[in-house]
């Protein structure tokens, strides 16, 4: 069976641009944990920036969570909710 390499590897994909990448890219060079899974992803530099904003601000905010992380929270949610 023939698969898409954007299925094996769905951060190359073009409207993966801008978004936290498993995999360092060219665009994706700085290296971030999810708060929930404590996985790492790559952001861009003006992520990262952002992030290390709010972290310099507060210490306690590291708010960087994972599109995953973050879908299964909104489940949770609207399952309880």
């Amino acid at each position: 069976m023939t698969r898409l390499r954007e299925t094996l590897n769905p951060e190359e994909k073009q409207d993966a641009l801008g978004r936290p990448t498993r995999t360092r890219t060219p665009l994706n060079k700085h290296p971030l944990r999810c708060l929930a899974c404590d996985d790492l992803y790559y952001v861009d530099e003006s992520a990262y920036r952002e992030f290390m904003h709010a972290i310099e601000a507060d210490p306690s905010d590291n708010r960087f969570a994972c599109d995953r992380c973050i879908e299964e929270q909104a489940e949770e949610e609207h399952a309880h909710g």
